[in-house]
């Protein structure tokens, strides 16, 4: 049997100096002192007989051969926690723990509501969430940091033969402006007049953001001829602008339900134009599906068949 020259912990040292940038903040977060983590690594470089990393003022930069065996250390130790989720999931079934991602719309106003429903029914499950844009959370599924997530929008096509989409439900997205828009209580609105209104955005990268831009390009809307004051990265700044102006944005119905039905916000109804956006179950087929993660799918499309979609009536 061939005899390794690294262990696993001279590979999560790699792992670390790589993540923070230099032995000494690699050292704090292994809890170890910086002169082991030295020799860790010059005893890794003399067993292999190649030098792995440069060290200078700037920090630590990673050879050739440093970057090529940094990229299976991850490789290796990724599959470590898989197995090591596997033979817990063996043991702990159905109180298993998991890491659920979702986008960030869908994870404020969508999420909470699955999350109470599963957890009612398995109170002993512990679920880590992580909220992150839609292309973020599809790749840290690919690479394992996220075992199961539930996403809205457009899906990355590069992401879609990497992972396994379920159509989950779909969300409706409204045109809304505070009482102080002279068009706030029209009971339709031509789309000739969009051209007249201000609008405050979702940053480009935002999922919701890119499929209103789509839709109404194939609406016949230019969206490079509206006039965009501002631009966000958060649905809840993008609700504090428009509570305070009288200008326009288009959010996803779950984001806003609370302020219409307050009146604090007004649904600005387009004839001939409405946008919905799918959501979807999102999972990783090339890892271990833990059972506990079946368990919450399977629970999710039954119980929560188009979740949160509710149109508001003016």
């Amino acid at each position: 049997m061939l005899n390794y020259p690294f262990t696993i912990r001279n590979l999560k040292i790699l792992q670390a100096v790589a993540e923070y940038g230099n032995f000494t903040e690699a050292a704090q977060n292994l809890y170890v002192s910086q002169p082991a983590i030295s020799s860790q690594i010059r005893e890794l470089e003399l067993l292999l007989n190649i030098k792995l990393i440069e060290r200078n003022r700037a920090g630590a930069r990673f050879t050739e051969a440093g970057y090529i065996l940094l990229y299976y250390a991850n490789q290796i130790l990724s599959l470590c926690d898989e197995a090591y989720k596997a033979i817990d999931d063996l043991q702990m079934y159905p109180h298993g723990t998991f890491t659920l991602g979702g986008s960030q719309t869908v994870g404020l106003n969508i999420l909470p509501s699955v999350l109470n429903s599963f957890q009612s029914k398995y109170p002993t499950t512990h679920i880590s969430v992580h909220i992150d844009a839609t292309s973020h959370i599809c790749w840290s599924l690919t690479s394992g940091d996220i075992d199961i997530a539930i996403v809205g929008g457009i899906i990355p096509p590069a992401m879609k033969s990497k992972l396994k989409i379920i159509p989950f439900g779909k969300e409706e997205i409204i045109l809304v402006t505070s009482s102080k828009n002279k068009y706030a209580r029209l009971p339709m609105l031509e789309k000739q007049l969009l051209y007249d209104l201000c609008f405050i955005c979702l940053e480009k990268q935002s999922s919701i953001q890119q499929h209103v831009t789509q839709k109404l390009e194939s609406s016949g809307v230019n969206f490079s001829e509206l006039t965009i004051d501002i631009e966000v990265n958060s649905v809840e700044s993008l609700k504090q602008c428009l509570l305070n102006s009288d200008k326009v944005a288009f959010l996803s119905v779950s984001s806003v339900i609370n302020e219409l039905r307050k009146g604090e916000l007004c649904w600005l109804p387009i004839k001939t134009l409405r946008i919905s956006r799918p959501i979807w179950l999102v999972i990783n087929p090339y890892r271990y599906q833990l059972r506990i993660i079946d368990l919450f799918l399977k629970t999710c499309l039954n119980n929560f068949i188009n979740p949160v979609i509710e149109t508001f009536k003016k």
